[in-house]
């Protein structure tokens, strides 16, 4: 399942590419803000950068092939990369480590703001409500709210977990509780479940109303 707008190979293909430079920046983030609190772990595997490249390159099949299997045969993006951090050499072991875990969703968050702003530009540059570009805008934009909003879950081996258990180490037993949940299976088996899967994929939607509701006003 996925968004229901018919796209074009062309428009597919860019939107792949985006997503998984999407990626690349999310664990970027990561790497960045640990390394501004002290940890010198990015730095030591070669991805102390804001390039995604090195970032999709040590991930290689689980951020660039298993997405490409999901989107151009299922028309949903799945996929993830990994940034190793170091939290005892993190200064501010709480709050630096609960940082740069959150960097990453965050990073997400403003990719999808970035592909709004984008779309809008362009449709008043071009006086059009809907082109190309718009729709490749937010299809991506979408799959980057969702990541900043499913990124947050508090379900290991996800961002969300890992922020709480940073800012609130007594729950650390409970998430190592959980930590063997196949969330990846979860989401793909739930995704073709009516009633979960509206769930699942409720911050596209959210996204996806907005932005077409504001391209849509536009005085073109």
């Amino acid at each position: 399942m996925g968004l229901p707008i018919n796209l074009n190979l062309a428009e597919m293909i860019l939107i792949y590419i985006f997503l998984v430079l999407s990626f690349g920046m999310h664990e970027a983030a990561h790497a960045k803000v640990a390394e501004l609190f002290g940890d010198p772990q990015p730095a030591k595997d070669g991805v102390s950068t804001w390039n995604p490249i090195p970032h999709l390159r040590r991930s290689f099949f689980s951020s660039v092939i298993i997405p490409a299997v999901t989107w151009f045969l299922l028309r949903f993006f799945i996929g993830g990369a990994f940034t190793r951090l170091d939290p005892a050499r993190i200064k501010s072991r709480r709050w630096g480590y609960a940082a740069a875990v959150a960097a990453g969703p965050l990073m997400n968050l403003a990719l999808a703001v970035l592909c709004g702003i984008l779309a809008v530009l362009y449709a008043l540059a071009v006086r059009k409500h809907w082109t190309s570009v718009g729709v490749v805008m937010l299809v991506t934009g979408s799959f980057n709210f969702f990541g900043f909003v499913f990124n947050l879950l508090p379900i290991p081996p996800l961002d969300g977990s890992s922020v709480i258990r940073a800012v609130f180490p007594a729950t650390d037993s409970f998430f190592r509780a959980l930590q063997g949940i196949p969330v990846l299976l979860i989401l793909l088996v739930g995704s073709q479940i009516g009633p979960i899967a509206a769930a699942i994929f409720l911050p596209l939607k959210l996204y996806r109303d907005a932005l077409v509701g504001i391209l849509q006003a536009l005085p073109l």
